[in-house]
């Protein structure tokens, strides 16, 4: 998270020298902002170089002392035990080209789908959106100095990289370079995480893992930099980390999609799954509380199919002398008072029988 939360890897004996350093500034109340208004930058550097020097000492004499380092939480560090190998690290790059040379043997260039990755796939080495450009690889190889795409560029007019004709093998190289070198490069989730945010203005976030890691991030993110704005915009996005959840999107009933709904809803009723939405997307396993909320995104979304209706008739909300509700969720006590303020005090009656030529408002 910018400016809240980073992730370190490297020696114990640098690792615990930083906790130190911000145990002791955070002890002696050391603020640096404070101290640039009264010292000059380089007295302030001279000071934090000499606090370094003394921590790292400290951690060396530990190191000789016990023989071996073991992290201990600080009050702003929080080592990751079990996890010995620095993953996303330039430590890895000895082992890019054999990853790279199983990746090759092992991802056949003929599956690919140019389509299905561009604009979509959103890879942590560069934090960009998945394109089969001149332009994308060069900023690839400008972080990693592959030599396979410095090959590629260099004989791109020559060897028509830009041509239909070379487009999925073009696909198939980026790819692959980016996956091998991901591993051994830093992982960029805070560009990542704004691009998902703003550019994609995703509604449902759903990681598929053992525990909720990207989920908790983005969480984090929601709430110090999204949730005011969703707020105002009545949008409401949902995170998911449960691999028993299950979401089914059918915009038409058939005899095959009424048979899967009904082995669904069968499987949930045993326990055995937890059905998440259904129909578009849409939650409909909220609660009542919930549902009744003044700046409920699916009451507020019904609201421009109404004025989408009363257009299309040619007709005004004065000249609606009924209006019948029709399903379960038109009981939810939100529902009546919100149609009576946008009908001019006219109170909805719920009567699935009456077929009066007037406005439908149907709960779903």
């Amino acid at each position: 998270m910018k400016s809240q939360q980073y992730v370190c890897a490297g020696e114990l004996v640098s690792l615990q020298t930083l906790t130190n350093v911000l145990n002791f500034l955070k002890k002696e109340k050391i603020d640096i902002g404070k101290l640039t208004q009264s010292m000059t930058v380089e007295k302030v550097k001279e000071m934090l170089c000499d606090i370094v020097d003394e921590c790292h000492k400290a951690s060396v004499q530990k190191q000789k002392a016990e023989g071996y380092i073991k992290l201990e939480r600080g009050y702003a560090t929080i080592p990751l035990p079990g996890i010995d190998v620095p993953f996303h690290s330039r430590y890895l790059w000895a082992g890019v080209m054999p990853f790279c040379a199983y990746l090759s043997k092992k991802i056949n260039p003929a599956h690919i789908n140019p389509d299905l990755l561009s604009g979509k796939y959103v890879p942590n080495l560069i934090a960009e959106p998945f394109q089969v450009f001149r332009e994308y690889a060069q900023r690839i190889y400008d972080q990693t100095s592959s030599p396979r795409l410095d090959k590629v560029l260099k004989a791109w007019e020559e060897e028509a990289w830009d041509s239909p004709a070379q487009r999925q093998q073009l696909t198939y190289t980026i790819l692959v370079e980016l996956l091998a070198y991901q591993f051994a490069s830093p992982v960029r989730w805070i560009e990542t995480q704004d691009l998902l945010f703003t550019h994609f203005k995703f509604e449902r976030l759903v990681e598929i893992g053992p525990s909720p890691t990207l989920t908790g991030m983005a969480t984090r993110t929601l709430k110090a930099k999204y949730g005011a704005q969703d707020g105002s915009l009545s949008l409401i996005r949902s995170l998911v980390n449960d691999p028993t959840r299950c979401h089914f999107r059918s915009s038409t009933r058939t005899p095959i999609t009424t048979l899967l709904l009904y082995l669904l809803r069968h499987l949930e009723a045993k326990k055995l799954l937890e059905i998440e939405s259904f129909d578009g997307g849409n939650d409909f396993s909220q609660t009542p509380s919930h549902f009744n909320q003044p700046d409920n995104h699916a009451l507020c979304k019904n609201l421009k199919p109404i004025e989408q209706v009363l257009k299309d008739a040619s007709t005004k909300k004065e000249d609606i002398d009924d209006v019948v509700l029709v399903g379960g969720s038109s009981r939810m006590s939100k529902v009546q008072p919100l149609l009576k303020d946008i009908f001019n005090g006219i109170n909805p009656t719920r009567s699935p029988i009456r077929a009066l030529p007037s406005l439908r408002i149907e709960g779903h």
